[in-house]
């Protein structure tokens, strides 16, 4: 078992993980021109001295860094000549820093890195969607190294993962750890969003208003079930898939802090973790941004009169402190997941890929989610929380917040 494991940028970092089954980190920069998977908004400030010692720290324990430059949408300038200036500035940045290898999901970029950086490894990202061994071997053209494949499409669907494991030339890996719905039909405009949210060149100055994540989570509030139907990997379940051959596994996520992520690290290395599964899936309360709110940090990317009227900010804001009253809430999302009760659940899926029936039909998490999940009984939290969540999505529907 190989783990991939994301960087904080925390001065505790490397005190409290657990690196015995790490062969690769990987980080980036809150913001930078390409951008990435994840809105700047979420992360506090890395002074580039901070960055370039914590990777010759990884390096010096034998362990590689990973560069997310993952963004899928750059808005063309990939193919402007200040943009390749720009690119090529950034990545020169990054191999003085001693970066090993570099996610991409552009394959304009993919090519800039193979003939400018040959010394470089290259990783497809799981932005690209990458569900079947056709698509692995269109990459492949490119010369990558390897691929992160769709974490909401394939993991569960053993005969494809078969498939790819006989047939491709590259290194594949899995993502543990993510709750977003199976075959979700926004990952790519998430992604896109993300990716506009991390440029620090972009018209919108990195404008955080997470529609695709907000949406998301009310539907989540409306049916818990949702949940097992997510594609994540249990550490008890690593073994499943290193017997059809794939052994490395990726572990999120950048935003939190140090001890949430040494638990989730601990428990896939360890193979085991008793109590609730939601304490290995990140979620809104463990971001540092939601545990250590900064009103300025925030200030910086809502306020701006080009992007919201200011009396919509503050009651904006004072909806996302109503929030953080239910902080406990938010955390599991109301519900509790017993991990050790979905022992076997994964068994059903070697023979019965997801795409032979439709949920409705089939009913099977439907089943285990009555052994393994409990409902937070509380119902005035529940309404609060479903309160909060459209009170912003109304706002945006009906424009009032521009």
């Amino acid at each position: 078992m190989k783990l991939t494991i994301p960087a904080n940028w925390q001065e505790d970092f490397f005190d409290k993980i657990d690196f015995s089954k790490v062969h690769e980190v990987y980080g980036k920069l809150p913001g930078d021109f390409v951008g990435g998977g994840r809105a700047s908004v979420i992360f506090n400030k890395v002074p580039l001295s901070t960055f370039k010692n914590h990777v010759l720290k990884i390096k010096e324990m034998g362990i590689s860094f990973n560069y997310l430059l993952n963004a899928t949408c750059l808005d063309n300038l990939e193919f402007t000549r200040n943009g390749n200036k720009q690119i090529r500035k950034l990545m020169d940045m990054i191999c003085n820093a001693g970066v090993d290898t570099i996610t991409l999901a552009l394959p304009q970029l993919v090519k800039i890195i193979k003939k400018a950086y040959p010394h470089l490894k290259v990783s497809i990202s799981t932005n690209n969607m990458v569900d079947n061994i056709e698509r692995v071997r269109y990459w492949e053209e490119f010369g990558i190294d390897k691929i992160t494949l769709s974490y909401t499409d394939v993991t569960r669907n053993f005969k494809e993962l078969k498939r790819i494991v006989k047939y491709k030339k590259c290194d594949v890996q899995l993502i543990c750890n993510l709750m977003c719905r199976r075959h979700c039909p926004f990952q790519q405009l998430h992604s896109n969003f993300h990716s506009h949210a991390s440029q620090t060149s972009h018209v919108n100055k990195r404008l955080p208003i997470d529609y695709y994540c907000i949406f998301c989570i009310a539907r989540i509030f409306t049916d818990p079930i949702e949940i097992i139907r997510s594609n994540w990997i249990r550490p008890e379940d690593l073994h499943i898939y290193e017997e059809i051959g794939i052994d490395q596994f990726k572990l999120t996520e950048r935003g939190l802090n140090t001890p949430d992520l040494a638990k989730i690290v601990s428990a896939y290395t360890n193979r085991s973790y008793d109590g609730n599964l939601f304490d290995l899936i990140p979620s809104m309360s463990k971001y540092k941004y939601i545990t250590d709110p900064k009103p300025a940090h925030f200030l910086k990317y809502f306020s701006s009169l080009t992007k919201l009227k200011q009396s919509t900010l503050f009651k904006t804001i004072k909806t996302l402190l109503n929030m953080r009253e239910l902080k406990d809430f938010y955390s599991n999302f109301g519900v509790s997941i017993d991990n050790k009760k979905l022992d076997g659940f994964l068994e059903y899926f070697k023979e019965n890929p997801c795409s032979n029936t439709i949920c409705e039909e089939c009913k099977y998490c439907d089943k285990w989610a009555e052994k393994a999940v409990t409902v937070c009984d509380n119902a005035d939290d529940r309404i609060k929380a479903l309160k909060h969540i459209n009170t912003i999505l109304d706002d945006l529907t009906s424009g009032i917040m521009y």
